[in-house]
């Protein structure tokens, strides 16, 4: 009787395990947040659905604030044309992986001097994967350079790409530009010359050993871009990815192994009983 009652009592962990994997939070969000010059943070787009949020945007960027048109000719006031096409979360996140992804964005300076232009994608309620044990956060960025625009006047200063990658233990509902103390560092690809494109060249991880369910993701990029006539102002594409990658076993290897003590139990229980007959 007593073996019974272990046999139940591994069963019902077991499935209280399975339980745990599959709870989803109340809600979850992605943000596309900019600022232009260095002046204060707006919002560009969101999207709160409750499991994988995505957020797209074809636009303007303007001095605080974001124009939302299809249109080719510049409103008025606008520094950057901007078009994401797929930023992805996929919070609330899986038992041993989880992932920010931000598809093909086009970046383009509609002026004829040189600007600078910072964006968070930031994504939370996140609750898996959760160390320990570790999880390896891996970050990358590609870029594809098609027009560079003045990169010499008034001095000469190149264009700039640089992007990293946070982990924030807190659930940030808008991020205005905040980003988080768990990162593997700032990462950069070059964008000064045309035809030159980057891929997976800037990869960088960064070991993660303690992580509580709740956290958010971002991704932060900062640019320099020159600008031009029409034919000549600057402008480039870029993609970008954050993995979080758990090394524990998958949710149906620990199933599994439920399933098998709760077997071998269930056999030796009844073996048991068969030799007291």
């Amino acid at each position: 009787m007593r073996s019974f009652r272990v046999v139940r009592g591994l069963v019902a962990l077991g499935l209280a395990a399975v339980a745990l994997m599959s709870a989803t939070p109340a809600k979850a969000s992605l943000v596309i947040e900019a600022r232009v010059d260095g002046g204060s943070w707006f919002s560009v787009a969101s999207d709160s659905t409750a499991i994988g949020p995505n957020v797209s945007f074809t636009g303007y960027l303007k001095s605080g604030s974001a124009v939302s048109t299809t249109s080719s000719t510049p409103v008025s006031g606008s520094i950057f044309r901007f078009v994401s096409t797929s930023g992805t979360s996929d919070a609330p996140g899986a038992f041993t992986f989880a992932s920010l992804l931000s598809g093909t964005n086009s970046i383009e300076n509609v002026t004829t001097g040189r600007h600078t232009v910072d964006f968070i994608i930031g994504a939370n309620f996140y609750i898996a994967p959760t160390a320990p044990p570790t999880i390896t956060l891996a970050s990358g960025a590609s870029t594809s350079t098609n027009r560079t625009g003045n990169q010499t006047t008034p001095t000469a200063v190149p264009n700039v790409f640089t992007y990293q990658s946070f982990v924030n233990p807190g659930t940030n509902n808008t991020h205005t530009g905040a980003t988080g103390p768990l990162t593997p560092g700032l990462q950069s690809t070059n964008i000064a010359a045309v035809g030159q494109s980057t891929t997976g060249a800037t990869d960088a991880t960064y070991n993660i050993t303690s992580l509580g369910a709740g956290y958010s993701v971002i991704e932060s990029f900062h640019v320099v871009l020159g600008g031009g006539s029409a034919t000549t102002r600057g402008q480039f594409n870029f993609s970008s990815h954050t993995n979080l990658t758990s090394s524990a076993p998958e949710p149906s290897s620990v199933a599994l192994a439920f399933a098998g003590i709760a077997f071998a139990g269930v056999g030796a229980w009844r073996r048991r009983r068969k030799v007291a007959a």
